[in-house]
């Protein structure tokens, strides 16, 4: 989940400050298949994906935290 959320956010805030037309998919999906040829599921399909998680799921970081930690009723005081 992790790896998705990262990749996510490098797709928005690259799109973000390319012009039309730049690729980014296409460039992010090539790059990793170049350098780690064994190495998949960088498709555009995924990484559009990931884009559209990072979107949806548009939350504070949860890394290294179980995400039940933030609903309101797991942080008792035991």
């Amino acid at each position: 989940m992790r790896l998705w959320r990262q990749t996510g956010r490098t797709i928005r805030d690259r799109q973000e400050d390319a012009s039309w037309g730049d690729s980014v998919l296409t460039r992010l999906a090539t790059g990793p298949r170049r350098e780690f040829p064994a190495m998949t599921g960088f498709s555009i399909t995924n990484l559009k994906d990931m884009r559209r998680f990072v979107a949806t799921w548009a939350q504070p970081d949860l890394d290294g935290q179980r995400p039940v930690d933030h609903l309101p009723w797991a942080r008792s005081s035991i």
